[in-house]
């Protein structure tokens, strides 16, 4: 089998207002913007061309319309090197926290948070596994 090699990965997500959800991201997390409309907003990490995120205005005419509608059932996730840092400071800014930091056994440190448009982000600084989770790592 042939492996398909792509050129890039983004996730678009459709949501009612881009201004806000991008907003929230070029805020809290590093993003520009790299393409504006009023119905699409491409973002892209600061000094990290290769992490991008866009965001589509769900009743836009390029939405099929079965897929109309929120983003839903989406995580997020956002590999850091400090998550005790940032979680001090989403705490202190009033950010929605839906799980608090805590350490997990297969090697993890995390929290969990929602952007305003509901979309649910999970902050993750990577830490060692315990045991029982070790063998599970395939890398």
């Amino acid at each position: 089998m042939k492996v398909l090699k792509l050129n890039g990965f983004y996730p678009v997500l459709c949501v009612e207002d881009v201004e806000r959800a991008a907003h929230f991201y070029v805020a809290h997390f590093g993003f520009k913007p790299v393409f504006e409309s009023d119905w699409y907003i491409h973002l892209r990490m600061e000094g990290r061309d290769e992490i991008e995120l866009a965001f589509v205005k769900a009743t836009h005419e390029s939405v099929p319309e079965s897929c109309r509608r929120g983003a839903q059932g989406i995580i997020l996730s956002f590999e850091v090197e400090d998550a005790n840092s940032l979680y001090a400071s989403f705490m202190k800014k009033g950010l929605n926290i839906l799980q608090d930091l805590r350490d997990e056994p297969w090697g993890q440190r995390h929290f969990i948070l929602s952007d305003p448009c509901g979309v649910t982000i999970d902050v993750v600084q990577v830490i060692e596994a315990t045991q029982d989770f070790q063998t599970q790592h395939l890398i």
